[in-house]
């Protein structure tokens, strides 16, 4: 897939030409807006479907949940204890295809729309469809606890390395309260558990 992607958008030469690295979401899997509302449906969380059917085949390019990066095609998620009316009207504006919605947040009834009883479990489900499902091609370790956390996992990442280093592997990556490494870049964690989208997008 990454080879055909590559041939038919031209992208990754152009950015090979820049000396950059082509975004990873360009060699993404896309799903479609049915697929969506097929995967929310299946975790029990939609309580109302409000679209046309002529959409439902339409490709979703972007999942958003900040009006100011929404663009053509975007699935927008009204989310956030902050969240105002504008910021939908602003996602629309942009180009957004359908939002998704609690019950309390559907301020505007007529734009394409999925009304869910959870947001934030509505967030993680898209976002691991959004990504494909990531967590399913890598091996993970997951701790939790009240305190040691952090220290057990670098404790583990570095065990890990050295087997890699041995093997002539990359480093293992790790999402931690004190900073997150993904394989590409390394940067210091603002806070202690990522938004579920930005957790697949490490992974």
């Amino acid at each position: 897939r990454f080879t055909s992607r590559l041939s038919h958008s031209g992208a990754g030469e152009r950015h090979k030409k820049a000396g950059t690295q082509a975004p990873a979401s360009l060699f993404m899997k896309r799903y479609l807006l049915k697929d969506y509302i097929d995967i929310l449906k299946k975790e029990n969380l939609v309580e109302d479907v409000c679209l046309c059917d002529s959409i439902l085949n339409t490709s979703i390019e972007k999942l958003e949940h900040n009006s100011k990066e929404v663009a053509n095609n975007t699935l927008y998620i009204c989310k956030g204890l902050n969240y105002k009316p504008e910021y939908l009207n602003e996602a629309i504006v942009r180009g957004a295809t359908a939002y998704i919605s609690e019950p309390e947040n559907v301020t505007d009834p007529d734009f394409p729309h999925i009304v869910v009883n959870d947001i934030r479990k509505a967030l993680a489900a898209v976002s691991c469809m959004y990504y494909d499902f990531p967590a399913d091609k890598i091996n993970m370790i997951g701790l939790t606890g009240t305190k040691g956390k952090s220290t057990t996992a670098y404790y583990i990442k570095s065990i890990l390395d050295d087997y890699m280093k041995e093997h002539n592997l990359p480093d293992t990556a790790i999402v931690s309260s004190i900073d997150t490494y993904d394989g590409k870049e390394c940067k210091e964690s603002l806070i202690t558990s990522p938004e579920s989208i930005d957790l697949q997008e490490h992974i």
